[in-house]
């Protein structure tokens, strides 16, 4: 689809881990499916090709994860990083152990892989990609400024899909 700058919604993404790519590519379908036009970029200081920098711990992928990112997102299933299977759970807290076992069994990577794997998904579909940290916001009427490590960059929409707290 052409995108008119009048009727482009630029939509800037703090964070590429798999919330920031799986909004990127939600808002990407829903405005496909709405005759919209909207350009998203994400701003990751991460570079997760090349084992550069990364979150160190085992990602694990629920059952559910294949479907949700299968049909929701339309990103294949990336069962070649799967390292091991995990059947079940034990859950220690400080008043009971709760077991928690599936049918089904939930899939354990590397999340460097996952990540660089979603990372390179949004690309395909035309995300994109600011590698740098965002250090500052500033907010106006009809924009939002980001300012990154290397060049602050103007956008009409600002979303913060995980944890992280923007203030004024």
């Amino acid at each position: 689809m052409k995108k008119r700058s009048e009727d482009l919604i630029r939509v800037v993404i703090l964070g590429g881990g798999p919330a920031g790519v799986a909004c990127a590519l939600t808002l990407d379908r829903l405005a496909s499916e709405l005759g919209r036009s909207v350009e998203c970029t994400i701003v990751e200081g991460k570079q997760f090709s090349g084992e550069r920098h990364y979150n160190p711990c085992v990602g694990v992928l629920s059952p559910i994860l294949a479907e949700l990112l299968e049909e929701e997102l339309g990103v294949p299933f990336p069962s070649h990083l799967s390292r091991t299977k995990i059947t079940g759970y034990v859950l220690h807290t400080p008043g009971e152990t709760i077991e928690l076992s599936d049918d089904i069994p939930s899939v354990a990577l590397r999340r460097v892989h996952f990540d660089a794997y979603m990372a390179e998904a949004a690309k395909k579909r035309g995300t994109n990609w600011i590698q740098a940290r965002a250090v500052d916001l500033e907010f106006h009427e009809s924009y939002v400024i980001v300012y990154t490590e290397n060049e602050p960059v103007s956008y009409t929409h600002l979303t913060l899909p995980t944890n992280r707290v923007a203030c004024r």
